[in-house]
């Protein structure tokens, strides 16, 4: 017959093997039908075994740590130098930056959404700088050249869209309006594409005007005027706002498509104080 320490000892046993696996109870059963020094001996043995085996999974999960911790770190690096990269390029190609800045985006794959408020690091930076490159085409597509020494109402009485379905391409379906600080009590005005179209099309009124002026500014080679600059909205992650001098801002938004987003309002401040 077992002692009550002995029987103790192999019931304890017996409760945390089940728990690891049925498989134990077997050798729990077996325990008590052998020898008390005999099971003594097999219960350090078994404990034993189980210390060692976690020291083992201990280690691996480590070095597996170490090894993740090495191949994030190289990912992270390649990211960097080739953000970089992108960086140095925007001025020269925009087009070459944007596919190295889709090279990092595309290493982030499953990230590529209209809502990536959570991430950090490379991947949204570059999402960021393409949004903010594709939706500075707007503004190369209306620049002119040579504008320093021509005067704003001479330019606006030759201003035209050269190609307006190129140019209606940039600007949202879905809403557009035009917001003027200095139309006191109607400083928002909304436009279909329709009604944009027409404008254009005759170069005159409100949104005309309102383009005719931004191509301007923009074209001049100040950075007083054209330095653009560009925010991503906090709320959303879904609309970028691009400020050009200290006169505009450009309200972009996600569309339907990932890029590019589509303009869907002008801010114009203090033009007349130009």
């Amino acid at each position: 017959m077992q002692s009550a320490p002995f029987v103790f000892l192999v019931s304890y046993i017996n409760e945390i093997s089940l728990k690891v696996s049925p498989i134990f109870e077997l050798w729990a059963n077996f325990m008590m039908t052998i020898s008390p020094i005999t099971a003594i001996l097999c219960a350090t043995f078994f404990i034993s075994s189980c210390n060692n085996s976690t020291k083992t999974h201990s280690k691996n999960i480590k070095d597996s740590l170490s090894e993740s911790r090495q191949i994030i770190d190289s990912f992270t690096r390649t990211d960097a130098n080739l953000f970089d990269k992108a960086l140095k390029l925007e001025k020269d190609s925009s087009d070459k930056a944007i596919t190295i800045y889709r090279q990092i985006a595309d290493r982030h794959i499953d990230n590529i959404t209209p809502s990536y408020k959570s991430e950090t690091g490379y991947s949204t930076q570059a999402l960021n700088r393409i949004h903010y490159l594709e939706s500075l085409k707007f503004l190369k597509f209306i620049k002119s050249d040579n504008v320093e020494n021509i005067e704003v109402m001479t330019y606006h009485r030759n201003f035209k869209i050269s190609n307006i379905d190129s140019f209606l391409t940039f600007i949202s379906k879905k809403r557009f309006e035009i917001y003027d600080a200095n139309e006191i009590g109607n400083e928002n005005t909304k436009f279909t594409i329709d009604k944009l179209r027409k404008q254009l099309t005759q170069r005159k009124g409100h949104a005309f005007e309102t383009i005719a002026q931004l191509s301007y500014i923009y074209s001049m080679p100040y950075p007083q005027y054209s330095q653009t600059d560009f925010v991503v909205s906090t709320d959303d992650m879904t609309s970028i706002y691009i400020t050009i001098g200290g006169n505009y801002r450009l309200s972009f938004q996600f569309d339907g498509n990932n890029i590019p987003y589509k303009l869907v309002k002008i801010e114009s401040y203090h033009i007349d104080d130009l």
